[in-house]
């Protein structure tokens, strides 16, 4: 059997493919030789090319040759090349790496596909296909895509009117929440004591999705109006106020001292800190003033709590690494007398919701002095 492999590989070196197949098929000695050791890709090949047989002799290789990517079998090519590495071109396809560009690459194919080097600038499908096929041919494909457009858009509008057939199905009395709220079936279910320690642990769920970093507002300052304190407007400039004590340091330190300010919730002035929950936050002073000093408008009673030690701390550290000097003031507030004239002279103005709050406030102090 070695002598015929030798024999072969000698017969390959000096004679042209076909015709060493052609010797084997006139001895069939060799033939029953070649037709043995290539039995192994009997079943597996229709009509097996003699070329093919004396590839797997020539090459010491008996056994079938499987794709690199799944487990089907690999077509015969040339005696040069052997057998394909892939079943198919699609399995190919398939398991291909994608390709990593480089970001100078994704540029220059970017550059050389948009505007006019881009191959359809100036061009509809409509030109093309005439382009390709001609006019009548052209018109054909434009008729089966409109068509295939408006059977589409009618599945879209159909399923969207069983969709809302589906919804109009619970809603009001047919829905089963119909009337209750989610606490009401805790309730139901686990009792008052059960209800009561799952609605805390919910609540305490939702404070912690939707603070910190997870708050929608992180990063950005409060907007005009929010907030439980007394807000409006210091007239003369327009200045926004967001607390009675702001009011009172812009008249009393900025209007009345002619200082040069910017307000403090500017995103430059964006300052982190850690509260005392070991959260990150955000924090915004109220005045920046003469490009000098960080102020910070808070009663003396809370200098001392947790959330305006870390805010100081965050601040100071802000203030170090800027060139500024954080200071925490305890304003007196405007008197009442001075707010109201003020407000009457038109000089502050409040929000909408405080100017119904002030009336009332008016009211309750006129009623204590009559009293």
């Amino acid at each position: 059997m070695e002598d015929f492999v030798q024999l072969l590989k000698d017969k390959f070196k000096i004679l042209r493919t076909q015709d060493v197949t052609r010797f084997i098929s006139k001895n069939e000695n060799i033939l029953e030789f070649v037709l043995e050791k290539t039995h192994f890709i009997n079943n597996l090949y229709v009509d097996i090319p003699m070329f093919q047989r004396l590839w797997h002799i020539l090459n010491d290789n008996y056994k079938p040759n499987k794709c690199k990517n799944c487990d089907n079998y690999t077509n015969f090519k040339t005696m040069t090349l052997g057998y394909n590495e892939s079943c198919s071109q699609t399995c190919m396809i398939k398991h291909r790496p994608p390709r990593i560009y480089t970001k100078e690459e994704l540029e220059r194919l970017s550059k050389s596909m948009s505007g006019e080097n881009g191959p359809m600038y100036g061009k509809s499908v409509y030109s093309v296909w005439v382009e390709k096929y001609g006019v009548e041919e052209a018109d054909k494909r434009e008729v089966k895509f409109r068509s295939k457009q408006s059977k589409s858009m009618k599945i879209v509008y159909d399923n969207s009117s069983q969709e809302q057939k589906n919804k109009s199905i619970h809603k009001g009395e047919k829905n089963g929440m119909y009337g209750k709220s989610i606490y009401d079936v805790w309730l139901f279910e686990l009792g008052k004591e059960g209800a009561d320690k799952r609605m805390a642990e919910f609540k305490l769920l939702q404070s912690s999705l939707s603070s910190g970093e997870n708050n929608p507002m992180f990063g950005k300052p409060s907007p005009k109006g929010s907030g439980n304190g007394w807000c409006g407007w210091f007239m003369p400039n327009g200045w926004f106020f967001r607390s009675l004590r702001e009011l009172s340091y812009m008249i009393n330190e900025i209007y009345n001292k002619n200082l040069y300010w910017e307000n403090g919730e500017l995103k430059k002035y964006k300052i982190k800190y850690v509260d005392w929950e070991g959260k990150t936050r955000n924090y915004f002073p109220d005045f920046i003033v003469g490009d000098k000093y960080m102020i910070e408008c808070k009663p003396k009673k809370l200098h001392n709590s947790p959330n305006v030690v870390a805010k100081k701390k965050g601040a100071e550290k802000f203030c170090k690494e800027n060139g500024l000097e954080y200071k925490l003031v305890d304003q007196d507030k405007v008197e009442y007398k001075i707010m109201v004239k003020l407000h009457d002279e038109g000089i502050i103005k409040f929000t909408d919701r405080y100017e119904e709050k002030f009336k009332t406030y008016i009211h309750k102090e006129s009623n204590l002095k009559r009293s």
